[in-house]
């Protein structure tokens, strides 16, 4: 019978585990026949860390193209190349393969490929818009100085994962330029992603204000990632209202943002937000920068370790990680 996502999901942390062939064959005969297990499986590759799955990989390599875009999802992920997987990826037979070669690519900074690589340039013309938009991705990485091109603005558009990541660049790289609203409203959660890029003192006062009209709690969740500020010890956690109305705009599936204390939260940033210069992109309560994230990298939570990888990514330090993310360290070293 058919594997669903959650089960896929475990399937695959007791596969890449145990290095068992008869599990790992499982789960790639899943990721198969069933698109939708897939972000499940990289997940629990991603979890496990890079030393974990080395067998693993290239287990499910040699298989199909469920499981190949499974393994590139997960070295995404990981920050962790493993070995030339992403070069075969950006020249396989299979087009959804190939998306996720090139999506890997721009999350871990290769530069190499996306300039030198005689693929990139043909990705670009390709029939296919999610290969268009993922090759688009990755060269915008490769020159971050260089306003984002058409392919870009228009990757934002994709549904799914290759628009997230468009989102992710294009804010970081031109901060201070608008998202347009007409492109982040079909898709869950991408405000909230925008808001995250341009990490400005503007953009915590447009989040804040938005509390005030519902207690969203995935832009309080913004707000904590851009601020760093631990909710519970300064007191802005509140209580669950009986409707979610910011109900399925997650950012993060495995992350449980708390619910903000609205009238809390305005007081809080009334307070604190001339502690933070207005010109500056903030990520866990510091200005972005070489040193802090590459100490977030090391200690940071899931979410906030790969944010800040792909800072460093567009910085041109990409950080390929060695393991799986240790307890976050990251409330008590960011803002006191």
């Amino acid at each position: 019978s058919p594997c669903s996502a959650s089960g896929a999901t475990l399937l695959a942390w007791l596969a890449a585990a145990s290095g068992s062939p008869d599990l790992l064959a499982e789960v790639a005969k899943a990721a198969d026949a069933e698109p939708a297990t897939i972000p499940g499986i990289a997940a629990a590759l991603s979890w496990l860390g890079a030393e974990h799955v080395a067998t693993a990989v290239t287990a499910l390599w040699s298989t199909g193209p469920g499981a190949k875009r499974a393994v590139l999802a997960s070295i995404g992920d990981l920050r962790a190349d493993a070995g030339d997987l992403i070069s075969r990826g950006c020249r396989d037979e299979d087009a959804d393969v190939r998306i996720a070669a090139w999506a890997s690519a721009a999350r871990l900074g290769r530069r190499d490929l996306a300039t030198t690589a005689t693929t990139a340039t043909t990705a670009l013309t390709m029939e296919h818009p999610g290969e268009r938009a993922a090759a688009a991705c990755a060269l915008a990485l490769a020159t971050p100085a260089a306003p984002p091109s058409a392919l870009l603005r228009a990757a934002m558009t994709m549904p799914g994962a290759i628009g997230d990541l468009a989102v992710d660049l294009f804010t970081r790289l031109l901060p201070t330029e608008q998202v347009d609203p007409e492109v982040v409203r079909p898709h869950a959660g991408r405000s909230f992603r925008a808001a995250l890029g341009r990490g400005t003192v503007a953009e915590v006062d447009r989040l804040v204000a938005l509390l005030a009209l519902h207690p969203a709690r995935y832009a309080f969740d913004a707000i904590l990632t851009i601020t760093g500020v631990d909710p519970k010890s300064a007191g802005l956690t509140g209580h669950a209202p009986a409707e979610d109305p910011s109900a399925g705009l997650a950012l993060d599936p495995h992350r449980d943002a708390p619910w903000p204390d609205v009238a809390a939260v305005t007081r809080w940033w009334n307070a604190f937000r001339g502690n933070l210069d207005p010109g500056c992109r903030y990520l866990a309560g510091q200005a972005v920068n070489l040193a802090f994230c590459t100490t977030l990298v090391a200690c940071a939570d899931q979410r906030t370790r790969g944010l800040a990888a792909l800072e460093l990514a567009i910085l041109g330090h990409p950080w390929p990680a060695t393991g799986a993310p240790s307890p976050s360290a990251l409330r008590g070293m960011a803002v006191a």
